[in-house]
């Protein structure tokens, strides 16, 4: 019989759910509600909010009558939208990727994981590396990647190794109907959510860095067959770019969408190990289902999913290569699954580094964790396990750095050139003066209600959780002296300190969002070990209510690009022409030019935008992207000399925008070109001969 919790014991719960509904009502009551609510306009709000319902509806009835689980309902609305909207290449082209990702890690799995999600990222790290040596080299065509996808599926048909391991989880998951019709009322709400990110990444790509470099890179492997690696005409031409390289292999054979949808899918890989995170720490099924509910409807989430970011991506492998050092602490490991779970986290940690140098930031806590845990477990961990887990990890991490290295004389090039000094950038470390709040004992307050000083966003950017649900999870976790939840927690705590100190970027510390939601799920279901410790049900059910209906009601304010979800997009060109020249019209410029500028010269951007993703020459940008081509712009006091800036770059055409730099500036430029285009308060011009 279930203990009930002493008074003592109980009265903190509801006061630390008063203290967070007290920050709330102080929080909302400091926001001028005109901006602080992110959606354009109240009927947009409205369609939301009724499609949410109404979908979740759909997917309670779809169990009910015909038992078919919410997964399985998901995944049949979703390739009927993609069908629908005209979307089966992308569709194929995802689907390809993760076959061969998963015969890649069938191949060359390490010490043979049965972990379907380990063969997918172990084979999706090696792609990304492969096709990261391949962009040296002009041969990254169309025909090339499909034979690089189709190799190794037909090398594992061929090799008839034996992927029963494989097709359990695909045939529990996606086949057997589940076993009673009672509603499920937090996976319906899941996969509710879920199909919104599915048509925000099938919107038109309109975020700022994604079409000024994690779409436009893409682009520029699919003109020229191979990436430049040029740090005098792109400033983070040699940055790690595993994500990048994924990218390019589902731009070349998918196209846009392609590339959205895959980008989409880490985000769902990523929700499927912050469940596996949430279950190790001793969470129930219903609240590792909550995790993941957390995270799908926590705005920051929808801000990665309908933008090329490559935060997804990095996420995914910095928590399987936590996770992998979670599981070396259980007890009951022998030699050998030890040594496989060091030899993933290597791998993960190494795809990690090649994917985001922040992940420079965080190694040291996961290093720290090894490390303790050999002293106090004593890992059955020989010298050869440890060397080879040590030589993986730097094979995969170090491609980016040394090719940086290499060419610029800082591995970590642009960051840090101050120590480098690099002759191709500016002798300063780089830091953006926005982000820099830092660490402060009301950091989780402010990220929440002060979002626009730790990302580009508004109110509620970083979700509601740590306000409503965090508190109570911590007196829990304290309360119970889990070990397990305590140690996640420290390294969440700890990782979020190290990013912040250089730089307090929501995204930096996108990963530690999984984390927490995993931790606070965990903290919040009933310990087996201490079930008179149990919080209270109410309280949850209420808190949870809360955090989740404030997600979705700010789940557009982490970002800028979709403050709507214009759905008729999706089934009109027509509509969906016109939305992206009226919201980048550089977009429409930029195909304009590619017809104009048939010998492909190099292209100027004069404009407040430097997202030319699909530009068939390469762009120069007087900003610090370029910063020599900036001085020199800067330099320039007449039309003689523009000309001559032109000339010496070879740009026969560019792109002045009305509101860029003054007025004097822009008059240069205009004696020294003619008007060939305008679209909208973008003029295409060409240089006079």
């Amino acid at each position: 019989m279930k203990k009930i919790l002493s008074p003592t014991l109980l009265a903190p719960y509801w006061l630390f759910a008063s203290l967070s509904l007290y920050l709330i009502y102080i929080g909302f009551e400091k926001q001028n509600w005109s901006e602080a609510l992110p959606w354009v306009t109240r009927k947009d709000f409205v369609d939301f909010a009724s499609y949410v319902l109404g979908a979740t509806a759909v997917f309670v009835v779809m169990r009910a009558a015909l038992k078919f689980t919410e997964l399985q309902t998901f995944v049949i609305f979703s390739i009927s939208a993609l069908i629908i909207t005209s979307n089966t290449s992308a569709l194929f082209t995802v689907a390809l990727i993760f076959l061969a990702a998963i015969s890649i890690g069938t191949l060359v799995s390490l010490r043979k994981s049965n972990s379907v999600i380990h063969l997918i990222l172990i084979g999706i790290g090696f792609l990304g590396t492969i096709i990261g040596i391949f962009a040296h080299f002009p041969i990254n065509y169309f025909w090339f990647y499909m034979f690089l996808l189709a190799a190794p599926i037909a090398a594992l048909l061929y090799c008839g190794i034996d992927i029963k391991e494989i097709k359990k989880p695909l045939h529990k998951y996606l086949l057997t109907r589940a076993n009673n019709r009672s509603p499920n009322v937090i996976a319906a709400l899941t996969a509710a959510i879920a199909l919104m990110h599915l048509a925000g990444a099938l919107l038109p790509e309109l975020g700022f860095d994604a079409l000024a470099v994690h779409l436009f890179v893409p682009t520029q492997v699919a003109w020229s067959q191979q990436w430049g690696y040029d740090p005098t005409t792109y400033v983070w031409a040699l940055m790690p770019m595993l994500g990048d390289w994924l990218y390019s292999i589902s731009y070349v054979v998918g196209g846009e969408s392609g590339t959205r949808l895959l980008n989409l899918l880490f985000l769902f890989l990523l929700a499927w190990l912050t469940r596996e995170t949430a279950q190790w720490l001793g969470a129930s099924k219903v609240f590792s289902d909550i995790s993941v509910l957390i995270l799908l409807s926590t705005p920051l989430s929808f801000a990665e999913s309908n933008s090329l970011y490559i935060d997804s991506i990095w996420s995914t492998f910095v928590i399987a290569g936590f996770l992998s050092v979670f599981k070396m602490a259980d007890a009951d490991q022998g030699q050998e699954r030890s040594s496989n779970y060091l030899l993933h986290s290597a791998f993960f940690w190494g795809c990690a580094c090649a994917t985001k140098a922040v992940t420079l930031v965080i190694l040291p806590i996961a290093g720290c964790l090894i490390l303790l845990l050999m002293i106090t477990r004593r890992l059955q961990l020989s010298v050869q396990h440890i060397g080879l887990a040590a030589l993986l990890f730097f094979l995969l991490a170090c491609v980016p750095y040394v090719t940086a290295w290499a060419i610029s004389g800082n591995p970590v090039f642009p960051f840090y050139n101050e120590l480098f000094k690099s002759p191709f950038f500016l002798e300063w470390n780089f830091n953006n003066p926005i982000y820099n709040s830092g660490v402060q004992w009301e950091t989780f307050y402010k990220i929440v209600f002060d979002s626009s000083k730790y990302i580009e966003g508004t109110t509620g950017a970083s979700g509601y959780q740590w306000i409503t649900l965090f508190p109570i999870a911590l007196y829990a976790i304290l309360l119970r002296r889990n070990h397990k939840q305590l140690a996640v927690l420290g390294v969440c705590i700890l990782s979020i300190m190290a990013v912040f100190v250089s730089q307090s970027y929501l995204r930096y510390i996108f990963p530690l969002f999984a984390l927490f939601a995993a931790v606070i799920s965990a903290g919040l279901c009933s310990s087996k070990a201490h079930p008179d410790l149990s919080t209270p049900t109410p309280l949850i059910v209420t808190l949870l209510s809360l955090t989740i209906g404030l997600n979705l009601v700010f789940f557009c304010s982490a970002g800028w690009t979709y403050r709507n979800m214009p759905i008729e997009l999706l089934i009109d060109e027509k509509q969906r022409k016109a939305f992206v020249e009226l919201r980048s019209p550089l977009r429409t410029a930029v195909s304009e030019i590619n017809r104009l500028n048939s010998a492909n010269k190099p292209v100027a951007l004069f404009t407040n935008s430097s997202g030319a993703a699909g530009l068939k020459a390469d762009a120069l940008y007087p900003s610090w992207y370029n910063h020599v081509f900036q001085s020199r712009m800067n330099a320039a006091k007449n039309s003689q000399q523009v000309s001559q800036l032109l000339s010496d770059y070879d740009a026969k055409y560019l792109v002045l925008d009305d509101l860029w730099s003054d007025e004097k500036t822009r008059e240069r430029i205009e004696r020294a070109t003619v008007e060939v285009a305008r679209i909208r308060h973008l003029v295409i011009r060409k240089a006079k001969m």
